[in-house]
């Protein structure tokens, strides 16, 4: 009874400290439940604030994919959808490799490149060369047959990246449609290349015949210089017209074919083989071919909404294209040959637009790599004849016109007594081509005189057509012409004189051709003389214009390590130079200093070497090269543009609060168009949300 009195005296009060616990316990728990859902509840927000960016985002760039679909202008359009969930969003766009125009039929594997960049370099020497402190963008694919050097920073290739040689400094992106990235596949990078993507396709030029020559206008008080399709053989010429002297001009070639050929004439080691577009200081030089944009070539003044005059200011572009609104009918195509260079500076701008074809390639230009072009040879005689003042006259004087051993002939009776006969004609039909070089010029005199040969003299004096330059040395321009006079030896039997009239200065076919000849003989003694004179022909070796392959200077290589190596284009620093076109020069190095509103060519370059440089960062979207991204088939053709969503962050239901520059990317997508059918379907190629 004690013990268990006692034990439960023991047990007195333990249920409260039993609850005291178990409070305390609980108490803390719920400390931390309420703390963890603090916690969520502030998550939650955030994560619904998120999700209403990524909404407004998506929902955004899809109204923009939708009304892309029926956009028809080449500028890239700006979207700013109405604000989902609370967010207001701009959509912008950038065509990826081209304008944001629909491609309708025009870009196919016809007439298309398969690459942006092709570059045919064999040996030590790059391809493909990025020669700046800026990324380069590329918008298509690249295939070295060398080495791709990214230099510095890089290059950004929209497409796949091939090169049997190294690659370095390169970045790819998805050009196929396959949702991964094509990558890069060069010797470091474990190849894997294909070599049918580096074969030269051996494009043809427009024409295959050189059109009619043609020479260059003066610099004209005006604005404006108009030059028409045809060969152009002088660099000098065309120097003059886009050279401190005729700067802030706009030199205009209309639309057709042009050929270049400054080696043709006279080689390059007496005349400069390069055209020069060197505008000087802060002046401007506006080299444009191809169909007017936005500017009329009668107008009275310069347009300088397309032509500004101030070299730093962005220029539009100024010639139209089968993507431009009007869109072009026709285009040109300038075709070098020879040793023909062009460089350029600061301050000069050249613009090509290519014709457009939708089955043969859009080539803006065509440098040749092969050709040559092959002499002609001829003898020219007279067909007519005159007798030779205060000289006695020659019988049978038309026996004189040909080698056939039957004379003209003329008796010298008593002293101080001369005779002779004048011959003239020594012209061709056709007469050879404008523009043709001289190769030989050989005046053969068959003669014989008989009798005294003490104090007498024979001569053989030439004279050169109306209108034919005179040479600077050894022959007399007066009243009587240009003319040189060459003494003969004395012939007892009919023997052949022979004088060469390249080596006594004649240059040109149109000296070679149309002069006159007097043969004369002068007796001052005894006995009597007779003269006899088979004939006088003319033997003329004289070459064509005709397409010539690119050579001397431009074939040296490694270009530009190799002493005496140049290239076909050497522009910089900071000219504008956009090819609206193909660039075709597979046996040429091109080097271009861009500036960053250029572009260098819109159908990809095809050359040997390609160095590249950039002034300054493109802007998103915006590619120093591309070419149009056809498809795989051959069936279809589509656009792809980049599309950004951005929003204010500072203020998110009210875009418009924050400038363009301080906006911030909520989503980016690459999208093709299929532009063959007419309702234009699109496909996502990627979807990059940075929400």
């Amino acid at each position: 009874m004690s013990a268990r009195s006692w034990r439960a005296a023991e047990e007195t009060g333990s249920a409260l400290v039993i609850a005291l616990v178990f409070l305390s316990v609980f108490g803390l728990l719920m400390g931390f439940l309420l703390s963890f859902s603090e916690t969520a509840f502030k998550a939650t927000g955030v994560v619904r604030q998120k999700r209403s960016q990524s909404y407004s985002a998506d929902g955004a760039v899809d109204a923009a994919i939708k009304a892309m679909q029926s956009y028809t202008l080449a500028t890239c359009p700006t979207f700013t959808p109405q604000a989902i969930n609370g967010v207001s969003t701009k959509v912008f766009t950038n065509g990826v490799g081209s304008t944001c125009a629909p491609n309708s039929d025009e870009d196919n594997l016809t007439n298309a490149p398969g690459q942006a960049v092709l570059t045919m370099a064999t040996g030590s020497e790059d391809g493909f060369t990025n020669s700046s402190s800026n990324t380069l963008a590329v918008g298509g694919s690249v295939f070295s047959n060398t080495t791709i050097i990214g230099g510095s920073k890089q290059i950004a290739v929209d497409g796949l990246v091939e090169a049997k040689g190294t690659c370095s400094g390169i970045t790819s992106a998805d050009a196929d449609g396959s949702g991964n990235p094509q990558g890069v596949k060069c010797s470091n990078t474990g190849g894997g290349f294909d070599p049918a993507h580096g074969v030269d396709p051996n494009y043809p030029a427009e024409t295959t015949v050189v059109p009619t020559r043609l020479v260059g206008p003066t610099c004209p008080a005006g604005w404006l210089v108009t030059l028409q399709p045809g060969y152009y053989d002088s660099a000098a010429a065309l120097s003059a017209l886009t050279g401190s002297a005729c700067a802030d001009r706009v030199l205009w070639f209309k639309p057709g074919v042009y050929y270049f050929d400054f080696s043709f004439a006279s080689g390059c080691s007496s005349v400069s083989c390069v055209w020069s577009i060197q505008p000087g200081g802060s002046r401007t030089s506006y080299v444009v071919g191809g169909e007017p944009l936005g500017w009329d070539p009668t107008a009275g003044a310069r347009p300088t909404n397309v032509f500004p005059t101030d070299p730093a200011l962005p220029r539009p572009q100024a010639c139209r294209t089968g993507k431009t609104t009007p869109k072009a009918t026709t285009g040109v195509e300038f075709i070098f040959g020879g040793q023909s260079q062009i460089s350029m500076a600061n301050g000069a701008s050249l613009e090509l637009c290519a014709p457009p074809n939708t089955t043969k390639q859009q080539i803006a230009l065509y440098g040749l790599k092969t050709g040559s072009a092959a002499p002609t040879a001829t003898q020219v005689v007279p067909n007519a004849n005159a007798g030779v003042a205060g000289d006695l006259a020659f019988s049978n004087p038309t026996n004189a016109y040909a080698f056939d051993a039957s004379t003209a002939d003329a008796s010298l009776p008593s002293n101080n007594t001369k005779a002779g006969i004048a011959l003239v004609g020594y012209g061709l039909s056709p007469a050879p081509a404008a523009g043709s070089r001289l190769e030989g010029a050989l005046l053969r005199i068959r003669h014989r005189e008989v009798g005294g040969t003490a104090g007498t003299t024979v001569r053989a004096t030439v004279t050169l057509a109306t209108g034919a330059t005179c040479p600077a040395t050894g022959w007399t321009n007066d009243a009587a012409g240009c003319h040189r006079a060459f003494t003969l030896g004395f012939k007892t039997a009919l023997a052949e004189d022979q004088v060469n009239l390249v080596a006594n200065g004649l240059t040109t076919v149109s000296q070679a051709l149309g002069f006159s000849v007097a043969y004369e003989v002068l007796r001052n003694t005894s006995p009597a003389t007779a003269a006899s004179l088979d004939a006088v022909v003319a033997d003329v070796t004289y070459t064509t214009p005709a397409f010539e392959s690119l050579g001397g200077c431009l074939a040296v290589a490694p270009y530009p390590a190799t002493s005496g190596s140049c290239a076909l284009i050497t522009a910089g620093p900071k000219p504008r130079v956009a090819f609206n076109g193909t660039v075709y020069a597979p046996t040429a190095a091109i080097d271009l200093h861009l500036n960053q509103d250029a572009s260098a060519s819109g159908r990809g370059i095809i050359a040997r070497t390609l160095v590249l440089s950039l002034s300054g960062n493109l802007a998103p979207g915006q590619a120093a090269i591309s070419s149009p991204v056809v498809a795989v088939s051959g069936s279809g053709t589509s656009r792809r543009i980049l599309f950004t969503a951005k929003y204010c962050a500072t203020a998110p239901a009210t875009v418009g609060s924050c400038s363009d520059a301080a906006l911030t990317t909520l989503l980016e997508a690459r999208v093709d168009f299929d532009d063959l059918s007419p309702t234009h379907p699109a496909t996502v190629r990627s979807w990059d949300v940075r929400a």
